[in-house]
């Protein structure tokens, strides 16, 4: 549709996401392979998360800008709220899966110039969990807009938005035991990140809680669970978008 194609255009060449991943992949990409001096697994997969909850929280800010145009297009142009969760979906997802392989060319040309080993890469597993977490993170960036429409304090928070999702991030991170991690979808992503690297013979420290054996089945099925789950309340939140004060969408 003319609206998908739109959002997809602006997203792919929004010069916030091109920065993002520029900034992310040589920034990270130095720490690890000058300053920290860790293994590239970790830092990339940090990296990688970072974009995508930076991304999470630009998506969560422009549902809740936009609140006005969603109640419109569902309540009086007559769009059907899951086609329109679907199209913001898919659009952010594929810009999310886009930028991925620039913020890896940019770990790899970092490792390379440092002289550092290139672990390899399990090119079927990393794919999958760069597919996998940009759904959920996308999934995950919309309920958090919809959520926020409406609420008294929408207006002073849609800028601090973006913060939100790295406090679950942590939170995350340190309050889940190894034995849950592949249950959680957030860690279940990291998860699926540090297995998609070969190891070799010296272990590789990861940042997310590691259980003692890693079914790869286990947190794709909680992750793609997960999403669904919040598309799902997403759409029926779209239906009770309420109208929304146009000075106070002028204030986020």
């Amino acid at each position: 549709s003319i609206y998908f194609n739109s959002i997809l255009r602006s997203t792919l060449l929004s010069r916030a996401m091109i920065l993002a991943s520029l900034y992310l992949g040589l920034l990270y990409g130095a720490i690890g392979a000058y300053g920290a001096k860790g293994p590239l697994p970790i830092w990339f997969s940090f990296s990688y998360i970072f974009f995508l909850f930076a991304v999470m929280g630009g998506l969560a800010r422009q549902v809740i800008v936009s609140s006005g145009a969603y109640n419109y297009l569902v309540r009086h142009a007559g769009i059907n709220p899951i086609k329109l969760i679907l199209a913001l979906f898919v659009t952010y997802v594929i810009t999310s899966i886009v930028f991925a392989p620039l913020i890896l060319v940019l770990f790899i040309l970092m490792y390379y110039t440092a002289g550092k080993l290139i672990l390899s890469i399990n090119i079927a597993i990393l794919s999958s969990a760069i597919i996998l977490s940009s759904v959920f993170i996308t999934a995950l960036g919309i309920f958090l807009g919809l959520i926020m429409i409406g609420r008294a304090i929408t207006s002073k928070i849609a800028n601090f938005i973006w913060g939100l999702p790295l406090i679950l991030f942590f939170i995350s991170i340190f309050a889940t035991p190894p034995s849950a991690s592949m249950y959680n979808p957030i860690t279940a992503m990291e998860l699926l990140l540090a297995i998609s690297w070969e190891k070799g013979a010296t272990p590789t420290p990861y940042m997310v809680p590691m259980p003692s054996h890693v079914n790869a089945v286990i947190p794709v099925i909680t992750i793609l669970v997960s999403s669904a789950v919040i598309l799902l309340v997403s759409a029926l939140l779209l239906k009770r978008v309420r109208e929304v004060n146009i000075y106070d969408v002028a204030q986020v």
